[in-house]
């Protein structure tokens, strides 16, 4: 206390002062200003002894105790550094090895997907437009069966490469259903940059976006011209190329049928070159062969887009005249029958035919509209 009468040193021989005794601390000890240090700690008691000295408990540790205590701790520093240390490593191996793996993985499946996109552009005959129909992208087979470079393509029609035999009808299918939303398959003919001609089975998709909207459209095709090629041979005539029997007798039935279902006129005229077996005789079976391709080559220039012609057999040929009356079929048969006489069939005789025709009627048959047709 700073008032040696009320000090606690009164007690003790030589009323040892706490200043003298304690000089480092003695000072904060007696003004209450720091209770507890690295050195010692202060305990107020006063308020169980009631003699208003301000008497207090102060206990200083033994410099064996701290050094202990200082050693305990460094232990403890130094065991947990070393848990942090091997709980770390592997920890950020597996950090670094995971991020690492990740990143390989979708290298190689990067990879995968532009080989495979590789694949589709050189062996699938693809293409994308717009929503009005302009060529945004085309494959490298598209580009190579088409023989068009890419600068043709993109920002152009499909209508560049569309064959003029196409019908306006199958555009129009085409559109009227992709513009719904519906995908729309079927067979589409297109011309090549040389003039040829190649045929795709094609499944055109449109491409609709969140709120339903069509926003353009894909075309997934395949090459189908040798098919087609197996098919026109089938029903062609390989020495003059008009429809062979086969394929007259398919039409003829289905004709048949159409008319039974819609009504309407349906004609035949059958044409038999006269004489046709002398020029064989005579002058060989190659003029012969001639006559024929000449014969079917000036028909074939007669006739009209919704007649079907074709060779019957031997000399004799016959023409499925679609919506014709018998009076419409018998001035048709006179003018094929001029034609046929002023031809040139560079043989040294004159070539005639004569014609039959035959109008179906309701209760009829085909063979009883050929029979008909063939006495006519």
């Amino acid at each position: 206390h700073p008032d040696k009468d009320q000090a606690w040193g009164q007690y003790l021989e030589g009323r040892v002062n706490v200043l003298r005794q304690f000089p480092a601390f003695g000072s904060k000890i007696l003004e209450h200003s720091q209770p507890a240090s690295a050195q010692y700690f202060s305990f107020p008691v006063m308020g169980d002894i009631k003699n208003r000295e301000g008497f207090q408990l102060i206990l200083i540790p033994k410099d064996e105790v701290l050094e202990k205590l200082a050693y305990n701790n460094l232990l403890t520093t130094i065991m947990i550094a070393a848990v942090v240390v091997v709980i770390s490593i592997p920890l950020s191996w597996l950090v670094a090895i995971g991020p690492t793996r990740l990143q390989d993985n979708l290298r190689r499946a990067l990879e995968k997907i532009r080989h495979y996109q590789s694949v589709i552009d050189r062996n699938i005959i693809t293409s994308t437009t717009d929503k009005n129909g302009v060529i945004t992208s085309v494959s490298s087979k598209f580009l190579r069966i088409a023989g068009r470079a890419t600068e043709e393509m993109i920002g152009n029609k499909h209508n560049v490469i569309r064959h003029p035999d196409t019908p306006d009808e199958i555009y129009k299918d085409l559109w009227g259903t992709i513009t719904q939303g519906i995908p729309w398959r079927g067979e589409i003919q297109n011309v090549c940059s040389d003039g040829s001609f190649y045929w795709l089975d094609s499944i055109i998709t449109p491409e609709v976006t969140p709120t339903g909207e069509v926003s353009g459209y894909m075309s997934v095709s395949h090459n189908i011209s040798d098919k087609k090629e197996i098919e026109r041979l089938s029903v062609t005539d390989q020495l003059t190329g008009l429809y062979n029997r086969r394929h007259l007798d398919d039409v003829l039935d289905s004709e048949i049928a159409r008319h039974k279902r819609y009504g309407g006129a349906l004609s035949l005229i059958i044409c038999d070159i006269d004489k046709f077996k002398s020029v064989n005789d005579d002058l060989g079976h190659q003029a012969g062969d001639k006559v024929l391709v000449a014969f079917a080559g000036l028909m074939q220039s007669c006739i009209r887009q919704t007649d079907t012609i074709g060779r019957w057999g031997g000399e004799e040929f016959a023409v499925i005249c679609s919506e014709t009356s018998l009076e419409n079929a018998l001035v048709f048969a006179e003018k094929l029958r001029a034609v046929v006489e002023a031809g040139d069939f560079s043989i040294e005789r004159q070539v005639t035919a004569s014609f039959g025709v035959s109008e179906f009627g309701t209760s009829d048959t085909p063979d009883l509209l050929l029979s008909r047709a063939d006495k006519a």
